[in-house]
């Protein structure tokens, strides 16, 4: 498995996975409306859409991170606001070989 930054040709895979985050908190299904979103932000540099792939490269999981800026520390950040697993995917722990043990 690789995490992948998205460029505007990965968004059709991006959109998927981001039209079935918006359908899991309520909202309707509208894949072309997902894919015009997540291409938009990719191409302006809104946001920063990264992907989970397996080895056939096919997308599991999709993050979106949007960049913002703190004044007190004086630097920019990026809000982890977006996150999505394949439903086929989840419960499989995955990520599992990933997690650091405290």
């Amino acid at each position: 498995m690789e995490v992948i930054e998205c460029a505007v040709k990965d968004s059709d895979s991006a959109a998927h996975l981001f039209n079935q985050y918006r359908i899991f908190y309520q909202q309707p299904d509208d894949l072309e409306t997902a894919r015009a979103f997540i291409r938009r932000n990719i191409e302006d540099r809104v946001s920063r859409v990264f992907l989970l792939l397996d080895e056939d490269q096919k997308a599991l999981a999709f993050a979106q991170v949007y960049p913002a800026t703190c004044s007190i520390a004086m630097k920019r950040f990026y809000w982890f606001y977006d996150l999505l697993f394949d439903p086929a995917v989840r419960g499989l722990r995955i990520l599992e070989p990933y997690e650091r043990s405290n």
